[in-house]
């Protein structure tokens, strides 16, 4: 009677383990599903772009009709996304953008007003690049913001020139790794 006792108490705690993980894995799915369909309405209402995993690791080189730093700058302080606290730092050619989200690691980057080739008088350039990110499981932690965030920084450069020529620069970038 004893031992019956036993492998029933075994078997219910078998059970309720596995209807724990089944619980779990669930969970998950379900929230992979739903940030899933965030994103793509995002993308589709015009947030964000679609774009490669490692969008983060190019800096972004405009380059437009001749205008001071100060109208473009004028431009991204306007930049509000939902749930995304930024912190700008505002210099006479550059701007620094720092943001923790909830939950994530944070990530910063920079824009700059460039020198133009020779000297031309004719345009302006400005480049843009995350500086600092995490990664995690071969990811930027803050990718699905980082994107959210770059688009706005497109955008305020369209409304200053809206025939603005934008390329891409591999970034040389380095990683610490923790060992524990």
């Amino acid at each position: 009677m004893m031992l019956s006792c036993c492998l029933a108490s075994s078997e219910s705690e078998g059970i309720l383990a596995f209807l724990m993980i089944a619980g779990v894995l669930t969970l998950i799915f379900v929230a992979c599903h739903v940030n899933k369909k965030r994103q793509n309405n995002g993308i589709a209402q015009g947030k964000a772009l679609k774009r490669t995993f490692d969008f983060m690791e190019y800096a972004e080189i405009f380059t437009t009709r001749p205008f001071p730093f100060r109208m473009l700058s004028d431009q991204i302080r306007q930049i509000q996304i939902e749930n995304l606290k930024i912190q700008m730092s505002v210099g006479q050619y550059g701007i620094q953008f720092y943001c923790k989200p909830l939950f994530l690691s944070g990530w910063q980057a920079d824009i700059n007003e460039l020198e133009t080739p020779g000297g031309r008088t004719d345009v302006s350039m400005f480049r843009f690049e995350f500086t600092h990110w995490t990664n995690k499981n071969g990811s930027a932690e803050s990718a699905w913001m980082m994107n959210l965030f770059l688009t706005e920084i497109e955008k305020a450069i369209l409304k200053c020139d809206w025939n603005a020529i934008v390329q891409s620069k591999k970034l040389s970038l380095t990683s610490k790794r923790k060992i524990w």
